[in-house]
C-alpha cells in the first residue's frame, strides 16, 4: 500500500510538472504566432492537438481498435491541411491560367466567354468540395473527437 501511495505522491509532484512544462514549451511556438484576428490559427491548433494524441494513441496502442481512431484522426489533419492551404483542384486551376494567361485573358472581364465559364465551372467545384471538407471535418469532430480523448 505504502509504494502505491508514495509512487502516485512521487508521479504526482515530480512527473507531472516535468510535463506540463514540456508541453507548454512544444505549445509554445504555435501560441507565439497566433493571431486573434486570424481564424486559421484555431485550425493549426486543432490540428496541433490531433496530431500529438495520434502520435500517442497509435505508439502507446491504448485501447482495442485504436487505429481507427488514429485512421479518422489522421483524416482531420489531412481536411485541415487542405482548409489551410485552400488546396483543392490546383492542378485545374494551374491548367486554367496556363490555358488561357498566353492570351493576356487572365483578370479580364471574361464572363460570357469561354475562358471564364471555364474558370466559374472550376471555382463552383471548388466551392463543393470545400463545403464537403468542412462538412466532414464537423462530423469527425462532432461524432469522433470524445473517443479521441477518452
Amino acid at each position: 500500500m505504502k509504494d502505491t501511495w508514495l509512487k502516485k505522491w512521487l508521479k504526482r509532484a515530480f512527473y507531472r510538472p516535468v510535463i506540463r512544462i514540456k508541453r507548454f514549451i512544444d505549445y509554445a511556438p504555435l501560441i507565439w504566432r497566433d493571431e486573434d484576428y486570424d481564424g486559421a490559427y484555431i485550425l493549426k491548433m486543432l490540428k496541433y492537438k490531433i496530431g500529438r494524441t495520434r502520435m500517442h494513441i497509435a505508439s502507446h496502442k491504448l485501447f482495442e481498435g485504436y487505429e481507427a481512431c488514429v485512421a479518422d484522426m489522421s483524416e482531420a489533419e489531412t481536411i485541415i491541411d487542405r482548409i489551410l492551404e485552400e488546396n483543392w483542384l490546383v492542378d485545374e486551376m494551374t491548367a486554367h491560367y496556363e490555358k488561357y494567361s498566353g492570351a493576356g485573358l487572365v483578370g479580364e472581364s471574361t464572363h460570357d466567354k469561354p475562358e471564364g465559364r471555364e474558370f466559374r465551372a472550376i471555382q463552383d467545384r471548388i466551392a463543393t468540395l470545400q463545403k464537403a471538407d468542412w462538412k466532414r471535418l464537423g462530423n469527425l469532430i462532432a461524432n469522433k473527437l470524445q473517443d479521441w480523448w477518452d
